[in-house]
């Protein structure tokens, strides 16, 4: 998805939106955490798998972070094909779970599913407005 971000013009801008960017993260991990013990206590079987999708997510997440941070391209590399292959054990998880669970449990999946499109589309809009408030900084201390 495509952010306008240039026609921020300062630092305090960026600084806000950033905020209420992370305020809604967090209120969204928040709603769908709950959403996935919802969907853990559906049924016996559900008991188990959420609990590991919610570990992989868990570890996918701290990848992710890890791989912004990191500079070198053999290290970027290697962690982005870390995160590829949690991402598929999440998603065989989460095909199992699909197979013996109910209706609700996968209307819940589905919330769960839209919440981290949406997560996403939040994160990479942060990075873009961090990146605007960098180039805020820099021609603040060219002038």
């Amino acid at each position: 998805m495509l952010y306008q971000t240039n026609v921020i013009e300062t630092i305090a801008q960026c600084d806000l939106l950033i905020a209420e960017t992370r305020d809604e993260i967090n209120g969204l991990i928040l709603k769908k955490s709950t959403y996935e013990s919802q969907i853990a206590n559906n049924s016996n079987l559900a008991n188990v798998i959420p609990t590991q999708i919610v570990d992989l997510e868990t570890l996918i997440a701290a990848k992710q972070i890890q791989l912004q941070a990191e500079t070198e391209t053999v290290e970027r590399n290697t962690i982005q094909m870390e995160i590829n292959r949690l991402s598929n054990k999440k998603m065989s998880y989460e095909n199992r779970l699909e197979n013996f669970a109910g209706s609700n449990l996968l209307d819940k999946q589905l919330d769960v599913a839209k919440i981290e499109k949406t997560l996403e589309a939040l994160n990479d809009f942060k990075t873009m407005l961090e990146t605007r408030k960098a180039d805020l900084q820099a021609s603040a201390s060219a002038a």
